[in-house]
């Protein structure tokens, strides 16, 4: 098999040679099979004649030998470059017309490209392995985009617009939201005045992610609405941290900004979300 693959590369790049050496193959053996002939008896210009009947055209015998080297493709491919580039230099003006359009083509595949790859192939960055999505392959995380400054408008989407989007969902499952800025309450009781990073979620934030609770429930419909009962989910290492993982945490009080709220569930251990800063608190 190396053989055969160095017997090729020999023929695409020492083909001079290669066809004086075919030439000389040749007449060897038509010379071996005129002598054959003679020896039997007939004259040499017979001889020559049944020689050549036999060997057939030699033109046809020697493209028959090119084909066997398999670079016959290949030499027409160099020419077709040749003839191409020679084409590109004499026209200047087209030849920038299908740069630019190459270009552009192969920019806007690429773009596309990038778009499916993030939201179809590749999970959600948060998706990590300490995490404990569901199906992390069916989250995507949307935000607005403002085409005037063609740049995302940060990431915080107003609330009427979420509101928005959520009662003219058509495509989603569920459509949730969670609070991106750290909300920062004073957890007293217990212990020392501490200030807990925080952040709000809707009721069907923990659902939607497939993450359940280790220890008691998520938020409900109810408890997500101005004036609704000051409920907190903790997580896990605030749980273990500040209430050494007392297991009958769930369903008692906690002192948040001089302030009672019901401990309703304690977050599993994998969970930290999100992963650049893990609040420990969840309001809805």
């Amino acid at each position: 098999m190396v053989s055969d693959f160095l017997y090729r590369l020999r023929a695409l790049f020492q083909r001079g040679d290669m066809e004086a050496e075919l030439d000389e193959e040749l007449r060897t053996h038509f010379e071996n099979l005129v002598e054959k002939y003679v020896r039997s008896g007939l004259p040499r210009e017979e001889a020559a004649r049944r020689a050549r009947l036999e060997f057939g055209g030699l033109d046809q015998v020697k493209e028959e030998c090119r084909d066997s080297w398999r670079v016959q493709l290949i030499t027409e491919l160099v020419q077709d470059l040749r003839y191409g580039l020679g084409q590109l230099r004499r026209n200047p003006g087209f030849t920038a017309v299908a740069v630019i359009t190459l270009a552009l083509g192969i920019s806007a595949n690429t773009a596309i490209f990038s778009v499916v790859s993030t939201v179809l192939i590749h999970p959600l960055p948060y998706s990590e392995s300490r995490l404990s999505y569901s199906d992390p392959d069916r989250l995507v995380w949307i935000t607005e985009f403002d085409s005037r400054v063609s740049s995302v408008v940060g990431t915080v989407v107003p609330i009427p617009d979420y509101l928005h989007w959520r009662e003219q969902n058509h495509v989603f499952q569920s459509v949730a939201a969670y609070d991106f800025g750290r909300l920062g309450l004073n957890l007293s009781g217990n212990g020392e005045l501490e200030r807990i990073d925080a952040t709000g979620v809707t009721w069907n934030f923990f659902p939607m992610l497939g993450v359940r609770p280790a220890l008691g429930r998520s938020f409900l419909f109810e408890e997500d609405r101005p004036g609704g009962p000051p409920v907190v989910m903790l997580s896990h290492s605030l749980w273990q941290r500040r209430f050494r993982s007392d297991p009958n945490l769930v369903g008692t009080m906690i002192t948040l900004n001089e302030k009672g709220y019901t401990v309703i569930g304690i977050m599993p251990e994998s969970f930290h979300f999100p992963a650049d800063w893990s609040p420990e608190l969840f309001t809805p």
